[in-house]
Parts: structure tokens; C-alpha cells; sequence
């Protein structure tokens, strides 16, 4: 089976998870007003990817992270 990675090491996201992500932050715009450009949005986008390559890919819990995010 062939499988690719980034160049880190990590494997990639698939469509599936780029849509949980965007909706993730989306819904945190959403709740906090803020624009999904902002740098508040940009860092927390980093923040969920970096969840989620340490192994959190449940929604549920990276929301959980993400609402506790300040």
C-alpha cells in the first residue's frame, strides 16, 4: 500500500478531515466574532492541525480543545 507524507514525517490530510478543520474553524469564528482571516482564526487553524497530527482526530474532542483555546 502506498502512502504519502508532508515533510515532517506526518501523513497528510484527506478530504474528509480538511472539511472537519474548516468547519471546526469556521464554528469558531463563528462563536468568538471574528473574521476567518484574522490572525486569531490563522492561529487557532494552526493549533487544530497541530492537534491533529499529535493524534486527536476526533471532532468532538478537538472542538473541545479548540473552545478551551484562548
Amino acid at each position: 500500500m502506498f502512502q504519502v507524507f508532508d515533510s515532517r514525517g506526518k501523513q497528510p490530510l484527506g478530504p474528509e478531515e480538511v472539511s472537519m478543520v474548516q468547519a471546526l474553524i469556521r464554528d469558531f469564528c463563528r462563536e468568538r466574532a471574528f473574521e476567518p482571516t484574522c490572525s486569531e482564526a490563522q492561529d487557532a487553524a494552526r493549533r487544530v492541525l497541530g492537534w491533529f497530527h499529535d493524534g486527536v482526530t476526533e471532532r468532538s474532542k478537538l472542538h473541545e480543545l479548540l473552545r478551551s483555546y484562548d
